[in-house]
Formats: C-alpha cells, structure tokens, sequence
C-alpha cells in the first residue's frame, strides 16, 4: 500500500546498539516520616530510539535529501530491532503474510514493513494477527520470497538538530534521537514468582559487569544561625537507599517479560521488594523445617 507518510529505510549501523528510552511521569509526595503518596500522570510511557546510521554512496545523498528537506516531518519509523523473517513466501495480492509472530509489537490496526533494501520496501496494513503472522487490510502490491524481513512500523518524530558527518565523500555519519508520536501500548504484568505482603519480590540477579551503586538518602535538614553549634534536625531517623539495579536480558521472551514489568511498575507509582544481592546475611548453621529460627553470622 502508499503509505500517508515517510519512510525511514536506511538501517542502522548495530555495532553502538540501539537505545531505547521509556519515560514514565510520575507525581510524588512525601510526608515528613518519608511516607508517599503516588499517582502515575501518563496513560503511557514516552518512548524514544537513538540509532547510528552509516549511508554509503547512494544512501549518504538520499540522507543528506530526506534531512534537509523532511526533517520536521512526522515519519514511519521502523523498529529494527523486532525484526520477523517471512518463514513461506508471499506473492502479489495475498491478503497474509507467515513469520513467528510470538512476544512482536505488532497490533492490528496498525502498519508493517515489508524490507530488501533502502530502496525496496512495502507497508502493509495489519486487519488481525495470530502467533504465526499477519492478516492484511489491503493486499500486497509485489511478491515477496522466503526470508524477506518484517519490521513494526511505528509513529516518530527527529529531533530539531541533525548532524550528517562526512567520513569521506561517500560515506557519512549519523546519530538520530527518534521520538514516537502514538501512545505506546504493552501489557502490564506484575511479576509473579514471589509475592509477599501483596507486592512482588525481585528475584532477577544483578548484572554485575558495572558497579552496583548505593546511595543513602536522608530527610534531615541542618540549621545554623552562624553564632552557635549547628542543630540537625532528623524526623525519621533513619536512611533511605537508592540502590542501581543492571539486567542482561536474552532473547525475546526474556525482554517481553522485561518490559511488562516496567509497564506495570508505571515509572514509581507502583513498589516491589528488591533485595540487596549481597552476601549481608550468612546462616551461621543449618536451620531445620519448620524452625522459627534463623541463625546468622554477626553483623551489627
């Protein structure tokens, strides 16, 4: 089908990655003890996408084109990195379109790109979906063979300031901040492995491969007059921690998961468990079923 709007077909350049960002608001107001109150202010996260492009010939002019003169506008823009692989070919005027379907952002009502190349493509209509694939609203406009690729097409918009670097006369250089521009659906499911009290307990340990940072924050305030002894004045009494959590998540059930936790989370409105992932507490002895008694090493 025509699509309304532009296409972003110039692929990334993977070796940085893709970044994904997902913005929550959230409103918080805390008492005097440390108390909060919560309430999540969007329906949705906003989500945005930085990629490396790399254009080479051809593509370094066709960026340099749709840049200069498109650059404002709103885009399809798709999501390199849920791709799907056609698993059946799919000829000129079939209304389907077969590849693993499972844990993709695909959703009916919305678009889909069928991709070769910069300059190869078509956007298809999504009328149903199932595990196995697409049904389309309009039929296809070519055919496509086996392994043809399928990405989720998406909603964006760049940012006011491009850059397209020269790293020679036919290469260029880019770093693209995408922001989509439709609310940005998934489902939210509360992590279910361990609940306690009514709120779920973290169980994922940390990537360690970065620092764990922990930080003590307190509500205390200090008053000097500048003539005596400085006075602290500490309601609660006690530190709160904000303490860095890192994942590693593999494969695409993995991060589906992943993300149907943040969206249940909404940013802070919601609270879970989350253990210190530390040696803190070592049972001295082994403790028998059913004990009501816990041995452990000394620790202050």
């Amino acid at each position: 089908m025509e699509p309304t709007l532009p296409v972003w077909s110039i692929r990334p350049n993977w070796k940085g990655g893709i970044l994904e960002r997902l913005e929550w608001l959230t409103d918080v107001i805390t008492s005097s003890t440390g108390a909060e109150q919560r309430r999540a202010l969007r329906l949705s996260p906003r989500r945005s996408l930085e990629i490396t492009v790399n254009p080479t010939q051809n593509e370094r002019t066709f960026v340099d084109l749709l840049l200069h003169k498109l650059g404002s506008n709103d885009w399809l823009f798709p999501i390199w990195f849920d791709k799907g692989k056609l698993s059946v070919s799919a000829g000129l005027g079939d209304e389907r379109v077969n590849f693993d379907n499972t844990y993709r952002e695909h959703g009916v009502g919305g678009l889909a790109l069928l991709y070769r190349d910069a300059w190869t493509w078509e956007v298809i209509s999504i009328s149903g979906q199932d595990e196995d694939g697409l049904d389309l609203d309009v039929p296809l406009d070519a055919a496509w063979p086996k392994g043809t690729v399928v990405y989720p097409l998406r909603h964006a918009r760049l940012q006011n300031e491009t850059e397209l670097n020269a790293l020679s006369s036919r290469v260029g250089e880019s770093v693209l901040l995408w922001t989509m521009v439709e609310a940005n659906e998934w489902p939210a499911v509360m992590p279910a492995d361990q609940v306690f009290e009514g709120m779920p307990i973290l169980t994922t340990a940390p990537n360690r491969s970065a620092t764990l940072t922990v930080n003590h924050t307190r509500l205390a305030t200090d008053r000097d007059n500048q003539v005596g002894i400085p006075y602290r004045f500490d309601p609660v009494g006690r530190a709160f921690q904000v303490q860095s959590h890192s994942w590693m998540r593999h494969g695409r059930q993995q991060q589906a998961e992943f993300r149907s936790m943040l969206y249940w989370l909404r940013g802070r409105q919601r609270a879970l468990w989350l253990p210190s992932f530390n040696e803190d507490i070592v049972a001295s002895r082994a403790s028998a079923a059913l004990s009501l008694n816990l041995d452990v090493g000394k620790i202050g």
